[in-house]
Order: structure tokens, then sequence, then C-alpha cells
């Protein structure tokens, strides 16, 4: 719990989001951030070589629902593992 704590907190969500570290966005809605937090974002350099995040996210799927990954857990195991 302590790990995923941090993994989601805004420090750690805006070093993520830094191109040098992975260049990934946050899961974190910055519109909901206190003004403290928020200022973590604000200095992130933009990722030069890939569309903006608004660009993409206007073409992302939403993710499937998790029975579906569980049924295929599920068959993988009885029908590839233990046949």
């Amino acid at each position: 719990m302590l790990v995923a704590n941090f993994m989601i907190s805004a420090e750690a969500q805006a070093h993520k989001s830094k191109p040098e570290v992975w260049g990934d966005g946050s899961v974190l809605d910055l519109k909901k951030l206190p003004e403290n937090e928020k200022q973590h974002f604000e200095n992130i350099v933009r990722r030069q070589y890939a569309p903006p995040r608004s660009e993409l996210n206007q073409k992302a799927l939403m993710e499937l629902n998790p029975k579906y990954m569980i049924r295929l857990a599920e068959d993988f195991r009885t029908k590839i593992i233990n046949p």
C-alpha cells in the first residue's frame, strides 16, 4: 500500500511525466489537485516527437471490463496449461 500510494502521488506522477524519465502522462486529474501539487507539472518539457496527449486521448479506447481478463486467464489455464 505504501508503494501504491507513492506511485499515485503528484510528486511521482510528475517525475514519471518527464521525457527523460518515462514521458508518460499522469493518471491524476490535474484540475482537481491543490495548487502546491499542480506546481510539479507546470515546468515539465513536453514530448518532442509524439502527438500531443490531447490528440491521443481523443482516439483512446476505454479499458476492457476486468471480467474479460479473468476469463482469458481461466481459459489459458484450462485450455493451454492443463488441457
